[in-house]
């Protein structure tokens, strides 16, 4: 049983700075992510990539930078839809860098079980769609291996063109793994 995702269009926030000249396609940066999201779009061709997991050794590398980065260069192509999946629920950062309040259903939410529908945003300045952490703190690292998790994936992977995922760093905690 595939979940059915809720879809919120157009929402919208002053995203913190950096976060900000890697949305913007005219800025160096935003330029060099066009640059990998057409270099991606066209491995994809040969091969069939859906999902892009983003990482860091630590804290602070800038992994959501190139996240969000990354799924506005993918979404310049209106034809193609994206997904930023946040999956760092012990430190999550999508909705303070894109400057929004963290919805009341996120991904924790979902895989905790306390709603059985992911609710996903429109970033409207930027055209992707965002799954972000969602209020709370994570109990337990196990749910991100969890069935309904695999469930979320391929419900993604059949609806999404792209899937983004904002992972959690490598090395101080085990959600990585």
């Amino acid at each position: 049983d595939l979940p059915a995702f809720e879809e919120e269009d157009d929402v919208r926030g002053l995203p913190l700075p950096i976060a900000g000249v890697a949305l913007d396609e005219r800025s160096l940066p935003g330029e060099q992510f066009r640059l990998l999201g057409t270099r991606l779009r066209a491995f994809g061709r040969d091969k069939r990539l859906r999902r892009i997991g983003v990482v860091s050794a630590a804290l602070g590398e800038g992994k959501t930078t190139v996240s969000l980065g990354l799924a506005r260069a993918l979404a310049l192509d209106r034809q193609r839809r994206v997904l930023l999946l946040e999956l760092d629920l012990r430190r999550p950062a999508v909705d303070k860098a894109l400057g929004l309040q963290p919805p009341e259903v996120g991904l924790r939410q979902y895989l905790e079980g306390a709603s059985d529908v992911p609710k996903l945003r429109r970033h409207g300045a930027s055209g992707f769609f965002v799954l972000s952490a969602g209020p709370g703190v994570m109990d337990s690292p196990e749910i991100l291996s969890s069935p309904r998790m695999n469930r979320l994936f391929e419900a993604a992977d059949r609806v999404f063109d792209f899937v983004i995922v904002d992972c959690p760093p490598l090395l101080p905690v085990a959600d990585a793994v």
